[in-house]
């Protein structure tokens, strides 16, 4: 009876405990000691395995699956395998194509709820996630995480085959590509095939001559994000090659080695 008055809390929508701190409301008195511990930052549960701590018993059990590399929940389509039963419900979303998550500020379709609220943060540039190293603040907990990495240098997936260290798990992934020899993402335009679906979207705009990266300085605009960064760095290293017979300076070596030449054609005449 006891449990039933508990769920029955849940359709409704009774929220009577309320939290002291924040003001958070809860329908089950069990919520509510799991959120404090996000107050307290209380850390009881330990991984016998490398000691690392978490506030839920919840979150050890996953953390233990990254250790046994035990996948559970399978998916009945392709039969990947997924360590965490939500991951899967999101994976089976790219099978049927749905995206029931909807932005009022710009209508754009998204596939999970966790999904919209991020999406979200890019119309109010809210960044809630802050690097305690740096400062550093991004609209994603998964890219601050990714961003500790640059901290601590650590490299944690690993090519099987040539043992090289990636940061991240899709950077593993093109890099196993090179060792296979697959490019599965083929150009409808002109048959060409790319080894991520990155690489495809970027080789496409080279038939559309889309330019989607510009320089805030001069204006310029680039089709790979990697072309603005080299060309940004001319703004940032202006007038950094300095000549040595006449201190006169550039913004390019190659620009330097050119007039260098006329110094030595010089010194060749007299």
């Amino acid at each position: 009876m006891r449990n039933l008055r508990s769920h029955l809390r849940i359709h409704i929508r009774d929220k009577s405990f309320i939290c002291e701190v924040c003001g958070k409301a809860f329908s089950q008195p069990g919520c509510l000691r799991v959120h404090m511990q996000t107050h307290t930052n209380e850390k009881s549960y330990v991984c016998k395995l490398c000691d690392k701590r978490f506030s839920q018993q919840s979150s050890l059990k996953r953390h233990y699956l990254t250790h046994t590399k035990e996948k559970p929940h399978v998916c009945d389509v392709c039969n990947k395998g997924f360590q965490e039963k939500c991951a899967l419900k999101r994976h089976l979303i790219t099978h049927t194509g749905e995206k029931p998550f909807i932005c009022k500020v710009c209508g754009r379709g998204l596939t999970t709820k966790f999904a919209l609220i991020s999406h979200l943060r890019t119309h109010t540039n809210e960044r809630p996630y802050v690097c305690d190293e740096c400062g550093r603040a991004y609209n994603q907990k998964c890219t601050l995480k990714r961003h500790y990495l640059t901290h601590t240098k650590e490299r944690p997936y690993v090519c099987e085959i040539c043992n090289k260290g990636f940061q991240e798990k899709s950077s593993l992934k093109k890099h196993s590509l090179t060792h296979t020899g697959e490019r599965p993402h083929i150009c409808e335009i002109c048959g060409k095939g790319l080894a991520s679906k990155a690489s495809l979207t970027s080789h496409l705009r080279t038939h559309t001559n889309e330019k989607p990266y510009v320089c805030d300085e001069c204006g310029s605009a680039y089709n790979y994000k990697q072309s603005l960064k080299n060309h940004m760095s001319l703004h940032k290293n202006r007038d950094a090659f300095a000549c040595k017979i006449c201190n006169k300076n550039f913004k390019r070596p190659d620009y330097l080695v050119q007039h260098s030449r006329l110094h030595a054609k010089e010194k060749s005449e007299m």
